[in-house]
């Protein structure tokens, strides 16, 4: 399902930085869009890493925002690709930053082990993600960002008080539609889940579960994605 938006379209301002971002999900991309916005970015967008590693062949940025779990090539893989073609053309080393819902210790040796040089746990939070970006983009010593959260004892709706919180960060007219995504994206990938179950499509099971973890993370639902955490 294609939930691009107008605001997808990428910066013309030469002197930008040239992020790249990659993710999948329409409420994930305007997230991180709406915090960008405070840097004066724009980025490119690709919703999946084939569409990502083609557009690092034929363009140049200075940051990549991966996410990890996405359709048709997944992160990790799009990130040792990446690697590949700066190797093979002498290019040099672009950061790749993973922003993920997956936050164990073993996530980031993956990343590690991918190429990838840092690690964004979902939820975003403003300054650590701003701080991250910025500290990519101006290539500066990396500092260590708290990625991990506590997940019990947490109601099993939205936490309203962290959701004000996000619009504060990212502007309070993006909530509504945000919220409104989050609900339709859900109730479909809940049947989906169902059925997937029903039939033994592990794989498929496996793939679709990220995505209600990843959109209860950026939302705050602390509680469902703990139980999201073992799918």
């Amino acid at each position: 399902m294609d939930n691009a938006t107008e605001s997808d379209t990428p910066s013309t301002t030469t002197d930008a930085p040239r992020v790249l971002l990659v993710e999948d999900n329409a409420n994930n991309r305007r997230i991180v869009q709406a915090l960008l916005k405070r840097l004066r970015i724009t980025p490119t967008i690709d919703e999946d890493g084939a569409a990502a590693v083609n557009a690092f062949k034929y363009g140049s940025f200075d940051l990549i925002l991966m996410d990890i779990q996405m359709p048709n090539m997944e992160g990790l893989e799009a990130s040792r690709r990446i690697r590949e073609i700066e190797y093979q053309e002498s290019r040099g080393r672009t950061p790749i930053v993973a922003v993920t819902a997956n936050s164990m210790p073993e996530d980031r040796d993956a990343c590690e082990r991918a190429g990838m040089d840092y690690f964004l746990a979902k939820p975003l939070r403003c300054e650590p993600f701003l701080n991250a970006v910025d500290q990519w983009l101006h290539c500066e010593q990396e500092r260590e960002v708290a990625t991990s959260a506590n997940v019990t004892q947490v109601p099993e709706t939205i936490d309203w008080s962290d959701l004000a919180r996000l619009g504060r960060d990212i502007g309070p007219e993006v909530i509504p539609e945000l919220v409104e995504n989050f609900s339709q994206d859900l109730s479909e990938s809940n049947a989906l889940l169902d059925e997937y179950l029903a039939a033994g499509q592990i794989e498929d099971l496996t793939r679709l579960a990220h995505t209600p973890k990843g959109l209860r993370c950026n939302l705050w639902c602390a509680a469902a994605v703990s139980k999201c955490r073992t799918c």
